[in-house]
């Protein structure tokens, strides 16, 4: 015999799905976190690279040099540049990571391109903070050291470049030399080929133009797509 639901039937079955299905999504959105720090990160300010290895680092200047790929003065005029950026205000939960010690994380994730999660053991931080970390002092330093160091071209800088690139090379109406390189990166999300370029790798380009004095003067990153007929 068959049955037949009634239209309030449906109606009551819908509802209770409904219910059901926010009733899940709260207790997701409700559910804690298993612990605020891990216990490996609680040692940070006594077993972490930057307490344990920095000041040995200090001592000798090549090994610092090849630990961050610039000299302990280089890392210390650029920490006075961006202090101010990316200083953390301490609250009542935690004393915040200090801006010398986010610093030396992000050089040494600059210097190595190591995963976030080798960088935090390494320093004794969790992932996501790493990942925080490095965003906010790359941005501190475009913001503050760009104008320094790459400031917008004028007329007068390409005129001085292609006097430079004419008195030395003899290259005439040159004013940069244009150069590229592959930097390799995850596969985007849903991306198929787009950056999938000849090096059989997933990549994005960095172009980069240098004036006569071998100096950056425009970088920029560059989606490469490629076609296959």
């Amino acid at each position: 015999m068959d049955v037949y639901l009634s239209s309030e039937s449906e109606d009551d079955e819908i509802l209770l799905l409904a219910a059901i299905v926010a009733d899940d999504e709260e207790r997701k959105r409700k559910k804690k976190r298993k612990c605020w720090v891990h216990s490996i990160n609680k040692e940070r300010e006594i077993s972490g690279e930057y307490c344990t290895l920095m000041p040995e680092l200090r001592k000798d200047p090549e090994r610092f040099h090849i630990y961050f790929r610039m000299t302990p003065e280089c890392f210390d005029q650029i920490l006075e540049w961006i202090i101010d950026d990316i200083q953390k205000i301490p609250t009542n939960f935690r004393n915040p990571i200090p801006p010398s010690e986010r610093l030396a994380i992000s050089l040494r994730y600059f210097a190595t391109g190591d995963s976030f999660s080798t960088i935090g053991h390494s320093f004794r931080v969790g992932f996501s903070t790493v990942s925080n970390i490095v965003t906010e002092v790359s941005e501190s330093i475009i913001k503050v050291m760009g104008p320094m160091f790459m400031p917008e071209p004028t007329t007068n800088i390409w005129e001085e470049s292609a006097r430079g690139f004419y008195e030395k090379w003899q290259f005439p109406n040159c004013i940069g030399s244009i150069d590229g390189k592959h930097v390799t990166i995850k596969s985007p999300n849903n991306s198929g080929s787009r950056n999938f370029c000849y090096l059989k790798k997933f990549s994005i380009v960095l172009m980069a133009i240098t004036i006569n004095l071998f100096a950056l003067t425009l970088v920029d990153m560059v989606e490469i797509q490629m076609v296959v007929f």
